[in-house]
């Protein structure tokens, strides 16, 4: 879909800048800049795994970070959602590949999955998504590391036009409550928040 270029390419177009626009907090943390050797790990489900497949998040960035020697380790999979992890016998638990990724920053790409739970299914959301980076945080430091993190919105769902596919009014209400839920578990964490959900709508 169209979607997932634009959708990209705004996002990193804006975070190439080092400059990002921040959840509003008593405490907020300073607007997130990459550094030196960091490494990123990403988590989420759909948008996140797609990355890996058309990789334009990380050509921009990689372009504007040359010198920064950035990489990132993407950790996503289409079924995953924030407390489950859907995988073979025998597969690393998440501790244990958190930390043998290593990463200094992580991003959270979670809320899509989860806005099939309807909007009376997004304080839980929240709730778990505060969780989810407090516990993460935990196990960095445990490490060693002081990790930064950043948790983006789901994108809005793009009406085709093909009558074989929903027009997208009723999900676009759901990812509005996801994306306010996301919105609301970076302001309690005191971490950066990126709203994707409302330029994707407007694109």
């Amino acid at each position: 879909m169209r979607f997932k270029f634009f959708s990209l390419i705004l996002l990193f177009s804006v975070v190439s800048l080092s400059c990002w626009g921040f959840a509003q907090s008593p405490t907020p943390p300073a607007p997130f800049a990459f550094k030196q050797d960091d490494i990123v790990a990403i988590y989420g489900n759909g948008l996140a795994d797609r990355m890996q497949h058309s990789p334009w998040d990380e050509a921009v960035l990689q372009i504007q970070l040359a010198d920064l020697n950035v990489s990132f380790r993407n950790m996503s999979f289409s079924g995953d959602v924030d407390n489950k992890r859907p995988r073979n016998q025998g597969f690393m638990d998440d501790k244990a590949y958190l930390n043998h990724v290593n990463p200094t920053v992580i991003f959270t790409f979670f809320g899509y999955n989860e806005s099939f739970d309807g909007p009376n299914g997004a304080s839980a959301f929240s709730e778990r998504l505060g969780k989810l980076v407090e516990q993460y945080r935990v196990w960095r430091k445990e490490a060693g590391t002081d990790a930064r993190f950043v948790l983006f919105s789901p994108i809005a769902f793009e009406n085709t036009g093909d009558p074989n596919l929903p027009d997208g009014v009723e999900q676009n209400k759901n990812l509005a409550a996801y994306t306010a839920a996301t919105k609301q578990a970076a302001e309690k964490a005191g971490v950066t928040f990126v709203d994707l959900y409302t330029p994707t709508l407007e694109l």
